[in-house]
């Protein structure tokens, strides 16, 4: 069944379904949604796809051709089991996205990533945090989830930043900076404060300078959020980061 729908810029988009379901999908030209977002992901890791939009458009059913091509496959531009099956074991480890979030609490509360894996692992129950590296107020970079020096994601390396999505979750990498709500602890707001610009932004420029694939996505382009509290795309912009490393796709505001 389909979970549930969202709209990026009028289109309607599809939930992404679990690595299992996924992988018995065709995907065809004219679909959409965070299922398309994987499979032209494992495209531009395979040199064989550029921009992430997250629709099966024209250049999309082309580099499925062309990966089945490469791969001696039946080249129909279809991306069924066979096809799918060859991605997931060329990009099985491979890095395909950097999500940006912010904690959702206050700035006065000063909490630092003690205070995160707690939540996340003895609140929750998770077995490991929701994500890799956190963002204090000062602008110090703290690290709670290891992660190597290559371009891949082992299953050591992942976390769970984006909740029930094993489709994203296991090829990411996910940041967070504390805060990002006002002080009535539930209004999202844009909090970060000088320091934590800085960082974030030299974290998100070393990490595409490392892994020249990958795209950079907020939590509220995926999941109907308010996390980060700021428009990624917007923001990647300014602050100049290559067109092909920012994700063109989106939920609308509630």
């Amino acid at each position: 069944m389909i979970d549930w729908l969202f709209h990026s810029f009028g289109t309607v988009f599809l939930q992404a379904p679990t690595l299992k379901r996924y992988r018995k999908m065709l995907l065809k030209k004219g679909m959409e949604g965070l299922s398309v977002v994987r499979l032209q992901c494992q495209l531009k890791q395979m040199d064989c796809h550029d921009m992430i939009t997250g629709e099966f458009d024209d250049i999309t059913h082309t580099s499925v051709m062309l990966f089945q091509t490469l791969y001696d496959l039946t080249v129909d531009g279809l991306a069924g089991n066979n096809t799918n099956a060859r991605l997931k074991k060329e990009t099985k480890n491979s890095f395909f996205a950097l999500f940006i979030h912010c904690s959702a609490t206050r700035v006065v509360d000063d909490l630092g990533p003690d205070w995160v894996v707690n939540l996340h692992t003895v609140k929750k129950g998770w077995s490991r945090p929701g994500y890799s590296d956190v963002i204090t107020l000062d602008g110090r970079l703290h690290n709670i989830r290891k992660w190597d020096s290559d371009s891949n994601i082992s299953d050591w390396e992942y976390s769970f930043g984006v909740r029930g999505s094993t489709l994203l979750n296991r090829n990411s990498r996910h940041v967070v900076y504390m805060g990002g709500v006002e002080e009535d602890g539930s209004t999202p707001k844009d909090t970060r404060s000088e320091e934590q610009l800085k960082t974030l932004e030299t974290y998100i420029r070393f990490t595409v300078l490392q892994n020249p694939n990958i795209i950079v996505i907020g939590h509220n382009q995926v999941q109907r959020k308010a996390c980060p509290s700021f428009y990624v795309p917007k923001y990647l912009k300014k602050i100049g980061i290559p067109s092909k490393n920012i994700a063109k796709f989106s939920y609308p505001k509630k």
